[in-house]
């Protein structure tokens, strides 16, 4: 599962010094991962801040950070949220919302605490790197990467402790692949054969589409993922992802009778940019709609959590640009279509009986589904025109759900919540009968 880096020349290189380097049983190049895919995909290319390198280096070298575990959390499962966005917890918080708190203890928050450990361990490293040439293969020098395996061995050590001392039953992350603390305690307890999960928190993408999302897979070290439905199942199946995988729907998607709406012509438009990943296709959907409001089709914008206004400028003074922390399921139902390409909302629109018009182009991950692509101005004014039409406008919505249910698993018997609770606690359960 190892392709994507392998395909690079020099991330092939690098994996290859990372590799040998394990601390206390815990391969230092999983950890890494995540921060070297960071560095691949977000800044190569941009100018150095090293003020905050400074800031880090300082943090890498006399902190740590920890979370605040106790006797209480004893022989529990663990589960942890450390992302800022209230999008993804609401869907950590629903997921787990049937376990009661005698069986889990959920952790969000962590805290530096100044600790410094024998600086024998950073010099190994970096002499390890600097023999390797590190520093010329353009993933930082050798002495700012062993800073940081250096502070991933203090991190180490504190959850190796702690896992030690409270012995939890099994742990849930909301994303070890990219978040080096969950990678951590993951593989702890991989080692002590505890069973680790994993959430799916986007859509999956086969990574013969887009290479950047081979990173994400590599970096997968939770021997089960969570995955919301029958769709999300076949794509890991055909790269051969070799964790288990248990298909238990995504709460924050239900289709309700609530969702139903009206017919009625599309005039009301809500164009919801992607992350900065693909900056170039959101300029060029901004530049394909700056027209529409002259033909009497209003059209507002709503930025992904990550983007940044200013990148916009340009724009700021044709469009409304919304709140982008905003609840975008409350959104959605003032609005009369959707305009989108690489985002989780296009599957989540699928509940809400609302058209969505996808924008296609080279960087375009998913061309599953009905035909609702648009590559120009010509095609989007031809799909709002269509779907303006009430017999094709049902004829849509049919569509869409049959796809919902490709995308998201629901069971007529319980809730999401409730069948997340199940499938976890039943697979724990096997666990242990195995080792009695």
């Amino acid at each position: 599962m190892e392709e994507y880096w392998k395909s690079n020349d020099q991330m092939k290189k690098v994996q290859k010094i990372l590799s040998e380097i394990n601390y206390k049983g815990v391969n230092l190049w999983k950890v890494a991962l995540p921060r070297l895919y960071y560095i691949e995909g977000k800044r190569q290319g941009k100018k150095v801040d090293y003020k905050i390198d400074f800031l880090k280096l300082i943090s890498y070298f006399f902190f740590r950070r920890e979370i605040n575990l106790s006797k209480k959390d004893e022989k529990k499962i663990w589960a942890t949220f450390f992302v800022g966005r209230k999008d993804h917890e609401e869907l950590f918080d629903k997921s787990l919302s049937k376990f009661n708190k005698k069986e889990i203890s959920k952790f969000k928050k962590r805290k530096y605490k100044f600790k410094i450990n024998s600086f024998k361990i950073f010099f190994e490293m970096f002499n390890y790197l600097k023999k390797r040439n590190f520093s010329k293969l353009g993933y930082g020098s050798s002495f700012k990467f062993s800073a940081l395996l250096f502070y991933y061995t203090k991190q180490i050590d504190f959850f190796q402790k702690k896992i030690t001392e409270l012995n939890p039953v099994a742990y849930i992350s909301f994303n070890s692949s990219e978040n080096p603390d969950e990678n951590i305690i993951t593989q702890i307890l991989n080692r002590k054969k505890k069973e680790t999960f994993i959430f799916q928190h986007s859509p999956f993408y086969n990574y013969s589409v887009y290479d950047e999302f081979r990173g994400y897979y590599d970096a997968a070290v939770s021997n089960n993922f969570l995955v919301w439905g029958k769709k999300s199942f076949k794509i890991l199946k055909e790269m051969s992802f070799n964790k288990n995988i248990i298909i238990v729907g995504n709460p924050k998607q239900i289709k309700a009778k609530s969702n139903k709406r009206q017919f009625k012509k599309l005039k009301k438009g809500l164009l919801i940019l992607n992350s900065n990943s693909f900056l170039e296709s959101n300029m060029s959907m901004l530049k394909m709609v700056k027209k529409l409001p002259a033909i009497n089709i209003s059209l507002d914008i709503k930025m992904h959590p990550l983007n940044k206004l200013n990148d916009y400028n340009l724009f700021s003074s044709q469009f409304k640009f919304l709140n982008k922390n905003s609840n975008t399921n409350k959104l959605i139902k003032k609005y009369d279509f959707i305009i989108l390409q690489n985002t989780a909302l296009s599957l989540e629109v699928l509940s809400r009986e609302i058209p969505r018009f996808r924008f296609k182009d080279k960087y375009t991950l998913d061309l599953s589904g009905p035909p609702d692509f648009f590559e120009n101005k010509k095609d989007l004014l031809s799909l709002i025109k269509k779907y303006s039409n009430k017999k094709d406008f049902k004829k849509l919505m049919s569509s869409y759900e049959k796809e919902y249910f490709q995308n998201f698993h629901s069971s007529p018997k319980m809730s999401v919540p409730e069948y997340y609770k199940e499938k976890i606690k039943e697979k724990i359960k096997k666990s242990i009968s195995k080792k009695v």
